[in-house]
């Protein structure tokens, strides 16, 4: 084989001069804003919809079994409003009120915990005497209200225990035991009775069932201003059983007992029976446990308050010794713990016998929505409480990815808010290949799973009217799930046809999808003019993968001389995505683009 000869100089010159032709082609090709026009091609429409392929993600704390990941006891967090020193009102985190009482009839105490943001749980003992274990907690489907607190007690003697509680309103509930001794029931069916009626029940009067009853005396419902605290128990030692609240209002605070007129089968309270007890020296959200701490008989007042500390106001026999007259008792010490005195921040204190070996036991929550337990020591007329240990369950419901860029408008924080809490709760869920090898995946590596959860406590999963202000352009009722998906979109232009697109599979749940967006019209001399503008649709997944497709106009608004059409909006759309029913439903790639004709 004859080898080629080496190229002349003249060819190496231009094939160097060609080389460099490349190069500089491929500089320019690689620099921003300098590609040739010959090799430049349009950009690609923009997607509005931030994270509408769902690819990016959070990971959501599941609480609705009450137990997080790392095996702890913990119901949702939550703040209410507050008037703090020299300040408007301003929102702090409250604390989780638990306590230890057995509400199932089988001689083990068990935790009944109420949630700030105003959920119900149960955790039963599956342990034994004197060594209490956890597994999972039951969700009851009530709502409680902002900064509640409760306490266990047999209200109206009939051996079941029924949930006594306070919040931001400052009146007392009671929320009957419907069920059993050993079948504990809180209400009758899916989120009725409850403290305030879900989005859609329309205006008082409320359908019937939906209220919690109150705890009245002879002049009307019991009230302390605002974040009552109840506690039931015997203070002036005649067998039956009184009220002691604490309450919440700045300056002003103190602890109330109402003495009970009645029995233990039918309480009667009287506005000139009601006594104050102890004062907190303007120490805010304070929380109520009565027990003789020091065993001399007499009944003792322990107080949590905002500061995280624990006041003991130690009973004396001539405070309690005319029913007709009780008088305040003094002030006697901060109790610690594990040798601190503050061990929080605006705790809900319990006290109880935790292992069972005769010494009190300090039971609090805490903001972070966690139950602790700090054991006494030491002499039974002066206990000692040992470092606070936290309370330990078994994680059921675990953690779940969520999509970023995306609001879940009813699971905030926590498994879900306040009245979504007590309905049936559907999961969302961001599925993918990695987590889920048999997940069922349109575009990229994840799409959203919407589902239901267990049925709980023979609860069937159902859906709801619903009026909200978000579905009142539809001429009739629309029938809602549980909750709803938000996503902020990027600025558009007024006047402009958007495509709307999502790829969408599944079966007996729907997809209802809301545009809005509020216009503003200047008009000289008076306030803007703000129209609302809103478009929707229904879409019927099927069982195989399918596309949804449709052009709407986010038009602006002539008038008052003023035409916005072509101008900038100044803000953002939100679009809703409502899922409707209880099967199952995927969605995947959802955009929201400008036509471009």
């Amino acid at each position: 084989m004859k080898l080629p000869s080496a190229p002349s100089p003249t060819l190496r010159s231009r094939l160097r001069g060609a080389a460099r032709g490349l190069a500089a082609s491929a500089a320019l090709l690689a620099t921003a804003g300098s590609v040739p026009a010959i090799f430049a091609q349009a950009a690609p429409p923009r997607n509005l919809v931030p994270n509408g392929n769902f690819e990016r993600v959070i990971t959501f704390q599941n609480l609705y079994d009450g137990v997080d990941a790392n095996g702890t006891l913990r119901v949702p967090r939550a703040s209410g409003p507050v008037y703090l020193e020299g300040a408007t009102m301003t929102p702090i985190p409250f604390a989780a009120a638990p306590c230890f009482v057995d509400v199932n009839g089988d001689k083990l105490p068990d935790i009944v915990c109420s949630s700030p943001l105003g959920s119900l749980y149960w955790f039963p003992n599956s342990g034994k005497k004197g060594a209490p274990t956890f597994d999972r907690g039951h969700l009851a489907h009530t709502y409680l209200g902002t900064g509640s607190r409760a306490c266990v007690a047999d209200v109206n003697g009939d051996g079941k225990e029924d949930v006594v509680f306070g919040n931001i309103e400052g009146l007392i509930f009671v929320l009957s035991n419907r069920g059993s001794v050993t079948d504990p029931r809180w209400t009758d069916s899916m989120a009725k009775p409850r403290w305030m009626p879900p989005p859609g029940a329309g205006a008082p009067p409320y359908q019937k069932g939906y209220m919690v009853e109150t705890l009245n005396d002879d002049k009307g419902p019991i009230d302390v201003g605002n974040y009552s605290a109840p506690c039931w128990a015997d203070w002036n030692k005649d067998g039956i059983p009184d009220l002691v609240v604490g309450e919440g209002s700045y300056s002003a605070n103190s602890m109330r007992v109402w003495i009970n007129q009645g029995s233990k089968t039918r309480p009667i309270f009287r506005k000139d029976a009601c006594f104050f007890i102890a004062y907190g020296e303007g120490r805010e959200q304070l929380t109520p446990a009565v027990m003789d701490w020091n065993n001399d008989g007499i009944p003792d007042l322990l107080v949590g308050d905002r500061e995280g500390r624990v006041a003991l106001y130690l009973g004396t026999a001539e405070a309690i010794k005319d029913s007709k007259n009780i008088k305040p008792v003094d002030f006697t010490k901060f109790l610690t713990v594990g040798g601190r005195e503050r061990i929080g921040y605006l705790i809900s204190i319990s006290v109880c016998d935790w292992n069972d070996d005769g010494i009190p036991d300090l039971m609090y929550g805490t903001t972070s929505g966690m139950i602790m337990v700090a054991l006494g020591k030491g002499k039974r007329e002066d206990p000692e409480l040992d470092s606070a240990i936290v309370v330990k369950g078994v994680d059921a419901a675990k953690d779940f990815k969520q999509p970023s860029s995306w609001e879940d408008l009813n699971l905030t924080g926590a498994v879900n808010s306040g009245w979504a809490m007590s309905m049936q709760a559907p999961l969302p869920e961001v599925v993918s290949k990695e987590t889920d090898p048999n997940a069922d995946i349109k575009e990229g590596n994840r799409s959203l799973h919407v589902s239901w959860f267990e049925k709980f406590w023979g609860f069937i999963s159902h859906p709801r009217h619903h009026h909200g202000s978000a579905l009142r352009a539809f001429s009739t009722d629309y029938i809602e799930g549980a909750y709803s998906l938000k996503n902020i979109l990027l600025p558009f232009v007024l006047g402009k046809d958007h495509e709307l697109s999502f790829q969408h599979r599944g079966e007996a749940m729907k997809i209802v999808w809301i545009v809005d967006y509020v216009e503003k019209i200047p008009v000289p001399g008076k306030p803007p003019l703000e129209p609302w503008h809103v478009y929707f649709d229904t879409v019927s997944p099927g069982k195989s993968w399918g596309e949804y497709r449709k052009t709407i106009r986010l038009e602006g608004t002539k008038e008052s001389g003023t035409d916005t059409n072509g101008k900038r909006y100044e803000g953002t759309a939100s679009l809703y995505l409502y899922f409707v029913g209880t099967g199952n439903v995927w969605v995947d790639d959802v955009k929201l683009i400008e036509v471009v004709k």
